[in-house]
């Protein structure tokens, strides 16, 4: 794997979301609606067998990926570490801003014990890849950091 290029974690379509049509949304800092899941390698100048992956948090309706998911890597390689960010699937949100806030605060108003039996799954067969594929690498101690 390549330094800052994005690697695709499945080969074809991800296994459980093989219906999904919705498109990634982008934000600031921010990413949702997540339905092809990458592993982007921060690597640093010296390499030794050890890596972390980072999966940023967002309650599984979106994911902070830069400050919580770059800006971790990068802390991580300037200790030496290679370190992945793992792009995850997470729940299918509405496309306006203001509807996906009130999604997002009904499901915390409701709790998520619902949403994550249906996505959390997903969310751990990506992160189990991304592990494989680490591994893969040459990497002989992996680790996974997650918000």
């Amino acid at each position: 794997m390549r330094d800052r290029v994005a690697v695709r974690v499945w080969s074809g379509v991800a296994p459980g979301s093989e219906t999904w049509t919705h498109e990634e949304i982008v934000g600031e800092g921010t990413v949702r609606n997540i339905v092809v899941p990458t592993l982007t390698p921060v690597l640093p100048a010296t390499p030794t067998d050890r890596a972390v992956i980072v999966a940023p948090g967002g309650a599984l309706h979106f994911l902070a990926i830069d400050h919580e998911g770059t800006a971790v890597a990068e802390f991580l390689r300037d200790a030496g570490y290679a370190a992945f960010v793992l792009k995850y699937r997470v729940v299918p949100t509405p496309v306006d801003d203001e509807a996906f806030g009130l999604a997002l605060r009904d499901a915390f108003m409701n709790g998520l014990e619902e949403i994550g039996q249906r996505y959390l799954p997903l969310a751990v067969a990506d992160a189990a890849r991304a592990v494989e594929m680490v591994r893969a690498e040459g990497y002989g101690h992996v680790s996974m950091i997650g918000f």
